[in-house]
């Protein structure tokens, strides 16, 4: 794990520090992403392979060390991003285990959708 996360340039961190960073890169992520459910539009690309991988890796350390570490758990806030791991996950990561952990959160995202669509509807009813 420490291999990784020095890799990501986290390594050498406190906990605090950790924390912000990742705050600060999920922030400039969930700017970059918008509406869109992968960063160039609705069709996965070799930039989100790269960048979503870290993002599912996240949030699998999140899952193991989550209660040892609570500080980590910040970064739960960014639900977008969530969706975004979720979508890399099963794109590209099958076997994550970010997706044993995500029933209730491909519901969420179900529903979500679902509004979009209505909402959708609703402005060609317009």
């Amino acid at each position: 794990m420490q291999d990784k996360l020095e890799k990501f340039g986290y390594g050498r961190l406190t906990v605090p520090e950790v924390t912000l960073k990742l705050k600060e890169d999920f922030r400039a992520l969930d700017e970059l992403l918008g509406e869109n459910k992968f960063i160039h539009g609705d069709t996965p690309t070799a930039v989100d392979a790269s960048v979503g991988s870290f993002a599912v890796h996240v949030y699998e350390s999140v899952l193991v060390l989550g209660d040892k570490v609570p500080e980590l758990k910040e970064v739960l806030e960014y639900r977008r991003i969530h969706r975004y791991a979720l979508r890399i996950a099963a794109e590209f990561l099958p076997g994550s285990r970010l997706l044993e952990d995500s029933g209730e959160k491909k519901e969420e995202e179900k529903k979500e959708e679902e509004k979009k669509e209505e909402q959708v509807e609703e402005t060609k009813e317009e």
